[in-house]
């Protein structure tokens, strides 16, 4: 069996969090908080859009993790 990819989960908010969890399940996806990694971020937010803040975030801490990172803004 293949191991899960580890992914972080580009929040501090309980509440987003458990949202992800919900739509990562059943994917081969072990997701993880950057409160487990110990890293933090505080990407700009400036893009026009949701999607486009939700872009700069996840680069964000998908770099500031070292590893996949799913965001969301909105």
């Amino acid at each position: 069996m293949r191991q899960a990819t580890p992914i972080l989960l580009a929040t501090g908010n309980g509440d987003k969090q458990a949202a992800f969890r919900l739509l990562l399940d059943g994917l081969p996806l072990h997701p993880v908080t950057p409160n487990e990694l110990g890293v933090t971020a505080s990407p700009n937010e400036d893009g026009d859009t949701h999607e486009a803040i939700a872009r700069e975030k996840a680069v964000e801490w998908s770099q500031a993790g070292s590893m996949l990172a799913i965001a969301s803004d909105g």
